[in-house]
Parts: structure tokens; C-alpha cells; sequence
């Protein structure tokens, strides 16, 4: 059975990355979803993919290439210069591209940190988010760099209007055509490895809306009916999953549900992998819309000692910030990924993740949002 379902938020895959936390003590908040792209607007999705779908050669394995490598552009809005504020430190964006890099290694995708730009403006860190668009859109129309293939994040604080409580929210590759300036990933800043949202500060959000961006839905899209999210090899799930709830199946046939899977809802504890499926889709997604070739995904231990190292540039500031940015260090740090391979959360539970029209609104279809 398939699934489809759109972009935002959060799972949290590998217990690596585990860091003590003074901050941590906020009580957790489920998640729940405040807006899904509904079945009509799937289909006509699905329909435009079908008519212009290019296969990625690294599904047909017709050329032997190593790892795809996507370059990042790490956008750090600041509400003032306390961690708090959203001063994520040079250090917590360096283990969040481990983390990241660790969860696509199966996919034959890598990303390279290409930028970091930190700027004060409280508006943007209070207010951006899918909902209100013309703050997000101020945003981004000064800062998003690079073209379809670049991928920019920018961490934020979700902290006030509508879509307060969000964990983040992504734009597919579809999307791109239509709405250039849009593209890209929004972020809750305390969900990097070491922040203070509980269940969810390993790192897993971004790997969870990289995947929307790379064109995943999540696996509970369409419940236990249809096409679900266009995937053969995600069993159907009825909803999504909160916490690890081993053994679920909510779905009668098909297996139980993939609550280990990056495009579920569970914890980030409790996030380990992509399926095959998904990597197929994925690499046809952005080969289709992102104009990204594609190349034999190498075997798992060969990416491993070649993950690129990571450098953080030097802030880059726009002219035209509202407020004054906080200054920033600009000595490059060098980071040379060596994590371990994460084991699976719970028994047999296998770690893949290193395995009629185009549409015409913001398709920002994953609010995200945590109960109060």
C-alpha cells in the first residue's frame, strides 16, 4: 500500500547524537497535524509527476557515480543573541549535517554545508511560517540562495500567530517551477541536535522535511485507503505515530506500521530509515524537478569514510536586514563526520537510512503543530 502526505515536521530517527540539555526540561507537547494536502490536490500532483517523470539513473544503475552531493545554505534568524533566541551554535549545525548526511546515506544523497548566514530580526524569528506568508515571504526573497538543486534552511522560532507550535514545514520539488522563492525548509530552532524540544532535538526534523523536500510524503498519507504515499513498500498506517509504539498496526494486511520510517511522526529516538521505495522516489522526484542526475548509490561502507567534512563560512549579512545582526565568530571550523551507524530502536527493526495543472498555491501542506 502507498502514502502521500506533504512536509513538515519532525521525526527523529538515531539515539546518536544524544547531548545534556539544561534546557530540556519543557514539558512535551504531542504533535498533531494542523493542515495535509488532501487527496485532490495529491492526484493532480501525482498526474503532473507521471507526465514529466524522469528516472533517475541511480535506480536503473546505469552509471557508476558515487554519491550525489546537494550543497546547504543554513539560514540562522536570531531573536537576540541568547540560545534561546535562536543563536544555534556553529557546533549544533555541525551535528546536524552529520545527522542528516547519516540519515540519506542509503539514498545515494549527501549535502554539502555551503553557507551559514546569521541575522537578528525578530519579526522573522517570531512570526515566518506557512500560514501567514508575507513575513515568510520577506524572508526568503532576501535570503534564499542558489537554484533548484540548493537547499536552504533557515531556523526560526515558531513563536507567535497562527502557526505557533510548529516543529517545521517544507515546499516540494514541484513546487519549484511555480514558486522559486519559496523553496526550501523552515525550522524550529530548538530541534537541532542538543535543543530543548523534547523527543525531538536529535536532528530528525530536518531529515524528516528534506524528505518532503526530495518529494516524500509521509507514510500515513491516505490513511488505510488508496494510493496512500505512492510507495510500495510503506505498509499503510491509519495515522500518525506518536512516541515508538512497537507493534502498531493500524492498517489490517501489509504489515505493521513503519514507525521507524523518517516520514512518520514518532520520536526522533525512534526514526532509522528510508525504504527502497522511497529512495526510487525520491531520486525520480528531484531528477524530474530539480534537474539532479542520478548515479549507482554506492554501497553503505564506502559512503561512510567519504561523508565530506564541513566547514562553516564565514556569516554572510544582507544589506537589507530589518535589525541589526548579532555578531558572529568567523573562524572556519572544520568538522569531520564519524558517527557511528545508529542501531535500530526496537527488535527487527532494519536501518536503511545510510539504503491537471502544475500546481498554482503554496503547497506548504505539513503544519506541524503541538497540542497545547
Amino acid at each position: 500500500m502507498l502514502f502521500n502526505f506533504v512536509a513538515i515536521a519532525l521525526l527523529q530517527g538515531s539515539s546518536l547524537f544524544a547531548f545534556a540539555n539544561p534546557l530540556a526540561e519543557v514539558p512535551h507537547r504531542p504533535r498533531g497535524c494542523g493542515s495535509i494536502i488532501d487527496e485532490a490536490k495529491k492526484n493532480v500532483a501525482e498526474l503532473d509527476f507521471k507526465a514529466h517523470r524522469r528516472i533517475a539513473t541511480a535506480v536503473n544503475g546505469l552509471l557508476a557515480a558515487g554519491p550525489t552531493t546537494l550543497n546547504v545554505h543554513f539560514h540562522v534568524i536570531l531573536k537576540d543573541g541568547s540560545v534561546r533566541g535562536g543563536n544555534v551554535t556553529d557546533s549544533a549545525i555541525q551535528e546536524q549535517m552529520n545527522v542528516l548526511n547519516i540519515a540519506f546515506l542509503t539514498t545515494g544523497i549527501q549535502f554539502n554545508l555551503q553557507s551559514v548566514n546569521r541575522l537578528q530580526n525578530s519579526r522573522w524569528f517570531s512570526g515566518a511560517g506557512p500560514t501567514v506568508s508575507a513575513i515568510q515571504d520577506e524572508m526568503k526573497t532576501e535570503l534564499r540562495q542558489g537554484g533548484a538543486a540548493d537547499l536552504n534552511v533557515y531556523t526560526v522560532g515558531f513563536e507567535s500567530g497562527p502557526d505557533q507550535g510548529l516543529l517545521g514545514y517544507a515546499t516540494f520539488p514541484s513546487d519549484f517551477e511555480s514558486f522559486p522563492e519559496d523553496d526550501g525548509v523552515v525550522l524550529l530552532h530548538s530541534t537541532l541536535p542538543g535543543g530543548s524540544t523534547p523527543d525531538y532535538n536529535l536532528g530528525q526534523t530536518l531529515t524528516h522535511e528534506v524528505g518532503h523536500w526530495v518529494g516524500l510524503y509521509h507514510t500515513f498519507q491516505g490513511g488505510c485507503r488508496g494510493a496512500g504515499d505512492e510507495v510500495s513498500d510503506t505498509p499503510a498506517e491509519a495515522s500518525p505515530a506518536e512516541g515508538c509504539p512497537v507493534g502498531r498496526d493500524s492498517c489490517s494486511g501489509g504489515g505493521l506500521d513503519p514507525i521507524h520510517n523518517f516520514m512518520d511522526y514518532s520520536f526522533d529516538s525512534c526514526m532509522n530509515n528510508f525504504t527502497p521505495g522511497q529512495v526510487t522516489r525520491l531520486r525520480d522526484q528531484i531528477a524530474t524537478y530539480r534537474n539532479v542526475p542520478g548515479g549507482v548509490i554506492p554501497p553503505l561502507s564506502s559512503l561512510i569514510p567519504e561523508l565530506p567534512s564541513i566547514v562553516i563560512p564565514e556569516p554572510q549579512v544582507p544589506s537589507s536586514v530589518l535589525e541589526e545582526p548579532t555578531p558572529v565568530s568567523s573562524a572556519p571550523v572544520e568538522v569531520i563526520p564519524s558517527a557511528p551507524i545508529p542501531e535500530a530502536s526496537a527488535p527487527g527493526a532494519v536501518y536503511e537510512a545510510p539504503a491537471g495543472p502544475r500546481p498554482t498555491a503554496r503547497s506548504f501542506v505539513d503544519f506541524f503543530r503541538r497540542k497545547i
